[in-house]
């Protein structure tokens, strides 16, 4: 019985390790991008390069901290973008992504980096093909669902889901794109402090910019 108890102990503890851990497999929270293109075969790091990506995990962060808000005081539009941050009347990238694909990673398999003042927050895979949902919910649980109601701008999502632990947030979502003819699974490994700084840093200047409006309003 001691023996079972033991190992049940060691399942227990490896499964929170894998959820709980600082990266995503060997990549590290606070590396550089150098240190991230040396782990990376040819096939990747040739095609590191600055990208701006159209929809970020960010937003869907966001979107369950602050979903009632967002819904019933913005009516489900941000003012802000959560990547940029209104610094002396200057809009400045709070991180920049930097993308292995050609223009995003939403057109074909591959990786993307957050860093942040040059140190990686974050790291986002695409899979097509696949079924990365059964994966994710086998290793972490059901996670909790978000409510995007609203958030759509031409694509159409079945499913988005969060996963938080200390240090560690994963997003995911499956996105099919009907005129274009294809569906991704997008999963998001973040850095849980730097993200929800961020998240919160969006919302403090999404409600000053709704605050200006209204007093335009008035």
């Amino acid at each position: 019985m001691k023996k079972i108890i033991l190992g049940i102990m060691f399942i227990f503890i490896i499964s929170s390790v894998s959820f709980a851990q600082n990266g995503y497999l060997d990549f590290r929270w606070g590396m550089t991008l150098d240190e991230v293109k040396n782990l990376l075969d040819d096939n990747y790091r040739n095609r590191i390069g600055r990208e701006s990506l159209g929809y970020d995990p960010v937003i869907f962060l966001m979107y369950y901290l602050y979903g009632s808000e967002i819904r019933n005081n913005f009516g489900g539009n941000l003012r802000s973008p959560p990547e940029q941050l209104n610094i002396n009347g200057t809009w400045q990238r709070r991180y920049i992504p930097f993308s292995s694909s050609g223009y995003t990673n939403w057109n074909t398999e591959g990786y993307c980096f957050y860093l942040e003042n040059e140190r990686l927050i974050g790291v986002q895979t695409t899979f097509s093909n696949g079924n990365i949902i059964d994966e994710l919910v086998k290793r972490h649980g059901d996670g909790n669902r978000i409510n995007v109601q609203g958030y759509q701008y031409g694509y159409m999502y079945n499913d988005y889901r969060i996963w938080i632990s200390n240090n560690r947030i994963i997003i995911y979502y499956y996105v099919r794109h009907n005129s274009m003819n294809w569906t991704k699974e997008i999963v998001s490994y973040l850095d849980s402090e730097s993200f929800r700084r961020i998240a919160e840093d969006s919302m403090i200047e999404n409600r000053i910019l709704l605050n200006n409006e209204r007093r335009r309003i008035d």
